[in-house]
Parts: C-alpha cells; sequence; structure tokens
C-alpha cells in the first residue's frame, strides 16, 4: 500500500519507475482476484452442489484454541 500512496500523493512528482511498478503490480493483482473469482462462484459452487447431492455432514474442525 505504500507504493500506491506514494502515487495517488501529489507531491513528491511521480517517478516513472514508481508508475510502471504500480502498473505491474495491478497487473499481478488482476491475475489473482481473477482466480479468487473462479474459486468462489464456480468451484466452491460446484463443491457445494456435490457436497449437497451426496448428504454428506458438514465437517466442522475444532478451534485452534480448545
Amino acid at each position: 500500500m505504500n507504493l500506491k500512496n506514494y502515487v495517488d500523493a501529489s507531491e513528491p512528482k511521480l517517478t516513472k519507475g514508481a508508475e510502471d511498478r504500480l502498473k505491474d503490480l495491478l497487473t499481478q493483482w488482476n491475475t489473482f482476484d481473477q482466480e479468487r473469482k473462479s474459486i468462489v462462484e464456480t468451484e466452491m459452487q460446484e463443491y457445494n452442489s456435490l457436497f449437497r447431492s451426496l448428504e454428506i455432514p458438514a465437517i466442522v474442525l475444532p478451534d485452534s484454541n480448545e
């Protein structure tokens, strides 16, 4: 977040290197964000449907503090 705050600030003047690095990081983030969306919106839905169709009881793990 430090780079984003730096890039968003009006002073000091934004350097080309900082601008390029932010662009690289945002490209990387978009890749991870798309993967997350795929998992949540598709793969988890398929898993939940299969789980329900097999009538498997939920697995509840004990809290690590217990």
